[in-house]
Order: C-alpha cells, then sequence, then structure tokens
C-alpha cells in the first residue's frame, strides 16, 4: 500500500500558512516604519497563490480517499474539518494582506472560534456582523440582555408563543439568572 500523500501535504500547507501570517507582520512592520514592502508583496502574493493551491490539492485528495474507501468516513469528515480550517485560514491572511479590515477584528475572529488549531469551526463566527462590530463587553452584554428581555416578553403572551419561542424558553431554563414564575413564564433575576 502506498503512503498517504495527504498528510505531509496538510503539515506544509499549515507550515505555509504560518510562513505566511509571519511575511504580513513583517510586512506591515517596514509599512509602519516607512520602509517600502514591494519585495514582501511579490513574496506574500506568491505564496497565497501557493497555500492556495495546496488547499486545493487536499480537497481532491480528500475527495478521492472518501470515493475509493481508502479512508474511514470519520476519517474523511476530520480531514474535511482541517481543510475548512485552512480555508478560513487562507481568507482571513488573504484579508490581512489586502489590509480589508484591520489586523484586530480578524485576531478578534481567530479567537472566538477557538483559533485555526481547533478541530471544528463555528461558521456563525466568522464573520461579525454590523450590528455588533465595534463593540465592547459591556455593549454586547447589554444587547443580548434586551435580546433575552424580548424573548421573555414574547412568552409571556400566549397568542404569540410559537415553537421557536418555547425551545428559546426551554433553552434558557437551566441558565443561571432565570427563573419560569408561575403566570409570567421565564423571568431573568438580575444578581
Amino acid at each position: 500500500m502506498a503512503p498517504d500523500p495527504w498528510l505531509p501535504l496538510h503539515a506544509a500547507a499549515c507550515q505555509l500558512a504560518q510562513e505566511v501570517a509571519e511575511r504580513i507582520q513583517e510586512r506591515n512592520r517596514c509599512q509602519r516604519n516607512g520602509e517600502s514592502p514591494a519585495k514582501l508583496n511579490v513574496v506574500l502574493r506568491s505564496s497565497l497563490q501557493n497555500l492556495r493551491e495546496k488547499i486545493d490539492q487536499l480537497k481532491d485528495l480528500l475527495l478521492r480517499a472518501v470515493s475509493t474507501h481508502q479512508i474511514t468516513q470519520l476519517e474523511g469528515d476530520r480531514r474535511q474539518n482541517l481543510v475548512d480550517d485552512l480555508l478560513t485560514r487562507h481568507k482571513q491572511l488573504q484579508a490581512s494582506y489586502k489590509n480589508e479590515g484591520p489586523e484586530p477584528d480578524v485576531i478578534r475572529s481567530s479567537l472566538m472560534t477557538g483559533g485555526a488549531k481547533r478541530g471544528v469551526t463555528n461558521p456563525w463566527l466568522l464573520e461579525e456582523s454590523e450590528e455588533t462590530r465595534g463593540l465592547g463587553f459591556d455593549d454586547l452584554r447589554q444587547q443580548q440582555r434586551r435580546i433575552i428581555e424580548g424573548a421573555v416578553l414574547c412568552s409571556r403572551c400566549p397568542s404569540l408563543e410559537t415553537s421557536s419561542e418555547i425551545k428559546l424558553s426551554k433553552a434558557l431554563e437551566g441558565v443561571p439568572g432565570f427563573a419560569r414564575i408561575p403566570g409570567f413564564g421565564l423571568q431573568w433575576r438580575s444578581h
């Protein structure tokens, strides 16, 4: 049986992504110091293209391995998650390279998703919405409370209750700070 080329290719792609991230930081340092980043931009453009090609090769190899049953479905799913992580990382690097949005936003999104090393990426946290972009912790908490209070108000009126509101109410029952009050439904009790 021939050795599996997918694993070394994935390791090479991860290494390349790390190198690209370091070069982007170096390029940004050059820009801040007033130096010309032209050479680094050429290398970065080439490296990002190379990373994209490696990701495409990983996808092709994965598809072939799954379709010919060379690997189990579970291993196929694990590898697909790794490819998805690399694709996300490539998009983040591409955005940093093009200076689309400040670097802290990319870092913040990466932190919210558990970074690139985590096995499963939550797609809802990759792009921050306009409503929450730039909000601090206290602002986010206040917005969250308004949403929850709105859901609680809906649960007070039986004629407005829908299955999704019932599900939300049931989901919040076990959350500390919420209590079911007879006649009023689920209520937030501030400490």
